[in-house]
């Protein structure tokens, strides 16, 4: 979804952006977006690029109609990584989103699982 380093989302990573607009559309709840970097960096720098690839990710939404206030949006940084080697490590270089909805918060989760490079 992300290049290492990067906040500019990839166009393979549409497939997966085009899941969460179908499900987000169906309900009317908030949509948690969730930003992470592979470990490369410091932490500091790592939860700022977290927080600017799920902010990529909530303008994606945005400009395909889901209104801002639906939106939240956490950057992670390196916390809670898939992997730390190769192609793994690239799997941190992601965005989730989690819609919630209903009287108890029903939760639904789409992550996506970037092609290694």
């Amino acid at each position: 979804m992300f290049d290492a380093g990067k906040a500019e989302l990839r166009p393979d990573g549409d497939p997966v952006l085009a899941q969460v607009l179908t499900v987000t559309r169906r309900n009317s709840g908030v949509v948690r977006v969730d930003g992470f970097t592979d470990s490369e960096g410091s932490p500091g720098t790592n939860r700022q690029l977290s927080e600017q690839r799920a902010v990529a990710v909530a303008r994606w939404l945005i400009a395909h109609g889901i209104p801002a206030e639906r939106i939240f949006i956490q950057g992670h940084g390196e916390d809670g990584p898939i992997g730390e080697t190769p192609p793994p490590k690239a799997a941190n270089r992601t965005g989730e989103s989690k819609c919630l909805w209903g009287p108890m918060a029903d939760s639904c989760s789409m992550k996506a699982k970037p092609k290694p490079r």
